[in-house]
């Protein structure tokens, strides 16, 4: 499992002891300049929300219920018990749990009982249509409102769409973009992500209709939407990666109006030589001179506000340059250490590398993508009819398709802007 940087930072942080320093050689003080400014994101829950949580109750999910033990059942149930202990803070109003296709539950007890095979299967329906899922589900997200959607992620249409079962996904991802593209219009929204898996004992339903029983672990996804104070909120007090079969999660969001930087001195991960100016906030490089054709110089970068796997960080080809900055890249990210105080207050360092340094000043600009992550596409399968596959894999059968319609919308909204984005100042 990688590991997570699900941290926010609630308070402007006051730095001690940093070096500040040109490429060639450190030295200097910091100055009040130097101290970022930066403030918890967002701004502060203001507003008593309603919870609605909504299980699917597929025939497919009974499976997660027969296990014994149950992950599946002990996650969901203590994620919802967490969200009602909200009351207790002041941060919950109504606590609301439905199952798709079925009645609105009676309450927690209520709730806990039909977590059984038993009752279960009374409710459970033959279809899962998740362009109409996420209608209702977002249909209970409001100013007031977030939705909470518990599912396997398994697109199972009628029995008529079998044979044409790509496209139909294809028209699934279509109708999830318009629903959170039409929400997107009218009330800013994050959406958290959270991937879990758990013992599975049951039918297994493929895209054909054929069912297979099998007995291993299955993945299950668990969707949070709400306004972005809101999900904060549960981000900051609830620890999603404790609970049993935790793998991966991902926040789509508006990204962030201000991104954190600082030219940085490291020998090891430099090349050529520079002088920077002081603040080194200012990402300014002046002097700059290339070693065997090629000049390299690190950058301390500060995620810590954006909710995303550590590999997501570490991917280069998450990195885009602006058409006037082809000539440089990305040659590697790496995570800070805690124990490097000289670096307190950053997460990561990007070691920025050009083969063609031009004369006079040059503004270099770059940002880390809004885009899909790639544990989406590596939990994703569009060929689930292989029993022995679907034994050994942790895939989805059209997961990525339907992500895929909730990305667009975020990429739709805040088009050509990055999660992270700085302009550095090179003068040769």
């Amino acid at each position: 499992m990688t590991p997570l940087r699900n941290h926010r930072l609630l308070c402007i942080v006051i730095y001690a002891s940093i070096f500040l320093a040109s490429c060639v050689q450190g030295g200097g003080s910091r100055t009040d300049a130097d101290i970022p400014d930066t403030t918890a994101r967002p701004a502060v829950q203001t507003v008593t929300p309603d919870y609605n949580v909504f299980v699917e109750t597929s025939g497919s999910m009974t499976g997660y219920l027969n296990a014994n033990p149950s992950g599946f059942v002990e996650t969901v149930t203590s994620i919802v018990t967490s969200v009602k202990s909200y009351r207790s803070e002041g941060l919950l109003d109504g606590l609301n749990l439905f199952y798709l296709g079925a009645d609105q539950s009676k309450g927690m007890k209520d709730f806990q009982e039909r977590m059984k095979t038993s009752s279960f299967s009374n409710i459970a329906t033959g279809i899962s249509d998740f362009d109409i899922f996420f209608d209702t589900v977002l249909s209970h997200v409001s100013e007031k409102g977030v939705a909470i959607l518990i599912s396997d992620m398994i697109f199972s249409p009628v029995k008529k769409a079998q044979k044409d079962i790509l496209n139909y996904l294809s028209n699934q991802k279509n109708g999830i973009y318009d629903k959170f593209d039409t929400k997107l219009d009218s009330i800013r929204i994050s959406t958290l992500l959270l991937k879990y898996s758990s013992k599975f004992t049951g039918n297994y339903y493929n895209q054909q209709g054929g069912k297979y029983a099998i007995d291993t672990p299955r993945p299950y996804y668990i969707t949070i939407v709400g306004k972005p104070e809101f999900i904060d909120a549960l981000i900051t007090r609830i620890d999603f990666s404790s609970f049993r079969g935790f793998e991966k999660m991902h926040l789509f969001e508006a990204p962030a109006s201000k991104s954190l930087a600082k030219i940085i001195y490291d020998k090891k991960q430099s090349r050529g030589s520079c002088e920077f100016e002081k603040p080194a906030t200012r990402l300014e490089v002046y002097h700059a001179k290339a070693e065997n054709g090629v000049f390299q110089f690190p950058v301390a970068v500060d995620f810590s506000n954006i909710i995303a796997e550590e590999d997501f960080f570490l991917n280069k080809d998450n990195y885009r340059f602006s058409a006037q900055s082809l000539n440089y890249e990305i040659a590697g990210v790496s995570r800070i250490n805690a124990t490097e105080s000289q670096h307190k207050g950053y997460t990561h360092i990007i070691q920025v590398k050009t083969a063609n340094l031009k004369p006079g000043t040059q503004k270099v600009e770059f940002g880390l993508t809004n885009s899909v992550p790639a544990w989406v596409a590596a939990s994703n399968t569009d060929n689930d009819t292989d029993i022995k596959q679907v034994k050994d894999s942790a895939r989805t059968f059209g997961f990525s398709t339907l992500i895929d319609g909730i990305h667009l919308a975020y990429k739709n909204k805040y088009r050509d802007t990055d999660l992270f984005h700085i302009t550095i100042t090179v003068t040769k």
